[in-house]
């Protein structure tokens, strides 16, 4: 890791990621009684777990709003969910006033357009593989792994990696 990229995690202290295309592949799976579900990845959960006890804040800001997704997010015990989301520049707004935070102590995970107003203004970029090419450009790192492909874990052990 360089080291601009280094002092940049070294000063984070809240992690926020989309959902849909992040911490799952993109798709909606629906079973014969019309109901959805996701894939997540346990390793993707327990990497959660670690930064969190860690001492990172840690949020969600969706646009859906599943049962799925709820249920997955308050089982990983992630404090701030928000789910059904438009304007996810507002949430952002209210957390970092929440958390007296500045931009820069700020990561954000995204992958599709309407994630590019808050890639553009957080401290540390970050996108799986999947994502689209509009998002991979505002990005400072961009993985090699997709969504649910363990992606957040590793954004989590990246920062672990420096914080430790």
């Amino acid at each position: 890791m360089g080291k601009n990229l280094t002092e940049t995690l070294r000063g984070l202290k809240l992690l926020i990621f989309d959902v849909d295309g992040v911490f799952t592949d993109g798709s909606v799976y629906v079973n014969d009684r019309g109901e959805e579900m996701l894939k997540f990845s346990r390793i993707d959960g327990k990497g959660i777990g670690l930064v969190g006890k860690a001492g990172m804040q840690v949020a969600v800001i969706s646009q859906e709003n599943s049962k799925a997704t709820r249920s997955r997010m308050e089982k990983l015990q992630i404090p701030e969910i928000h789910l059904g989301i438009e304007d996810k520049a507002k949430i952002y707004s209210e957390l970092k006033q929440k958390y007296g935070l500045e931009d820069s102590e700020v990561a954000f995970c995204g992958d599709d357009v309407q994630d590019l107003e808050l890639l553009k203004l957080v401290g540390f970029a970050a996108c799986p593989h999947n994502a689209q090419d509009l998002v991979k450009a505002e990005c400072d790192f961009v993985s090699q792994r997709s969504g649910a492909e363990n992606f957040v874990r590793e954004i989590c052990n990246m920062i672990l990696e420096i914080k430790s």
